[in-house]
């Protein structure tokens, strides 16, 4: 029996020694949960895999380490969605390196860094997308929530307080043109530092990269089972009907957070009801409707959840002022965004200098003047004007300019034609339009 267990051993040795290490390391990585058969290997020559520490609807994370710098990160590599062929797939990739780089620029204290991503072969051969991010030392705002099986009740200030970094940040990114469109608490980190507790945000823009598009018809593409590009727990109506997302749809998320702090209760709570209904319900999930009165926050927060995206505040920047108004803190208004503010700030220094300098000038002048004049006792008078001769035309012969029939008074150069009708303007340069709905139209 002891031969027989021996040489078992042996024959499983020689066979592991035949294998190729990344093919070995893959099954050992199956056996332990590793959905990519990443851990014991390394990534695009760069990162040394050690353990896969979480898995979601989009991708799965590892931690890993990177070596050239000799620090840990964090390693999300993407799930490509089922059913696409080879075409959908490149076209996914594709999207996934231009949107990263978006993601990669955004810089904020409160968002977790973006260190690399590419796109590698996996130890199946598959091609796979991946990031490598900041390593953040802390738990998720979900189970912290829950921590010791009890749910947490914030008062409504204290709610504020908690949340703010993330406002801040979305407020940040919605000001660059970035959406997130899959907050929550398991997308936020609570972190304790040399500063406190704060919050950090995840995943920035991976519901963007993972959206299931409407395929064209006559394409010849199938693309079933593809995974929903938002979390159904935390969803906004305009993600549950496939309609157009925006900062409003990251506002609706973070006042069901708001929410979720102040009751201790989930926004969609009802088990017997479907998600669909639950969202698209009139009654919207603020404090009130869950047994707790907020005061101020109530109305700031049912504004956020509104049914209607259009009734929302437009994004995280007007909902964090409102909720600082609400607590009785005023925030002072922000200075204009985007790229015209530093040449509305040059133009308007250019106009007063050149006001100032108008000014100047004409004071030189009527002082100059006042020193060149004579004095008045040796001033001579003036001639008196002569009378003009008016010559009377002749009675036999009239003249030309008589004769010649009146001439139409002429339109200023810059008039318009009488006849000539001006185009009304445009439905986006109309008075109180939201421009912003047509920058971020992206239907899902």
């Amino acid at each position: 029996m002891r031969e027989l267990v021996s040489e078992t051993n042996r024959l499983v040795l020689t066979a592991r020694n035949a294998w190729r290490s990344d093919t070995w390391a893959m099954v050992v990585a199956a056996a332990r949960g590793d959905v990519f058969g990443l851990s014991g290997t390394v990534l695009g020559e760069r990162f040394r895999v050690d353990e896969q520490i979480a898995e979601g609807g989009f991708a799965v994370v590892y931690a890993a380490h990177q070596v050239a710098l000799d620090r840990k990160i964090a390693l999300k590599v993407l799930k490509t969605p089922a059913g696409y062929d080879q075409q959908a797939q490149a076209e996914f990739r594709d999207r996934f390196a231009v949107e990263a780089k978006t993601i990669a620029r955004l810089k904020h204290p409160h968002i977790v860094d973006v260190y690399d991503f590419s796109v590698s072969p996996l130890p199946s051969g598959e091609l796979a997308p991946w990031m490598a991010l900041e390593w953040v030392e802390g738990e998720t705002l979900e189970k912290w929530l829950g921590r010791d099986g009890q749910r947490r009740e914030l008062a409504p200030g204290e709610a504020l307080d908690l949340l703010r970094p993330v406002l801040q940040a979305l407020a940040f990114a919605h000001g660059q043109g970035i959406v997130h469109r899959d907050i929550k608490p398991g997308n936020i980190m609570v972190t304790d530092g040399g500063q406190g507790r704060t919050l950090r945000v995840l995943d920035f823009g991976i519901a963007k990269i993972m959206r299931a598009d409407e395929e064209s018809s006559g394409t010849g593409r199938t693309r079933t089972g593809s995974v929903p590009a938002f979390s159904p727990g935390y969803a906004a109506p305009e993600q549950v009907t496939f309609s157009r997302t925006g900062p409003w749809t990251d506002v609706h998320a973070l006042g069901l957070i708001l929410t979720e702090l102040i009751t201790g209760q989930a926004p969609y709570a009802d088990l017997e009801a479907s998600v669909h209904e639950q969202v698209m319900a009139q009654a919207r999930p603020t404090p009130r409707s869950k047994g707790r009165e907020a005061g101020p926050f109530e109305a700031v927060i049912a504004r956020a959840v509104a049914l209607v995206p259009g009734e929302r505040w437009k994004n995280a920047g007007d909902f964090l002022a409102a909720l600082e108004e609400a607590a009785g803190r005023r925030v002072p208004a922000p200075p204009p965004a985007g790229r015209w503010r530093w040449p509305v700030a040059v133009a308007g220094l250019v106009v007063v200098a050149g006001v100032v300098a108008a000014l100047v000038a004409g004071l030189g002048v009527r002082a100059r003047a006042r020193r060149e004049a004579p004095p008045q006792a040796n001033a001579v008078p003036a001639a008196a004007p002569a009378r003009p001769v008016v010559q009377e035309p002749s009675p036999v012969a009239p003249t030309a300019a008589a004769s010649a029939p009146a001439e139409e008074p002429r339109a200023p150069p810059h008039a318009p034609h009488p006849k000539r009708k001006i185009a009304a303007p445009r439905a986006l340069d109309r008075p109180g339009h939201d421009l912003s709905k047509d920058l971020f139209d992206d239907t899902k």
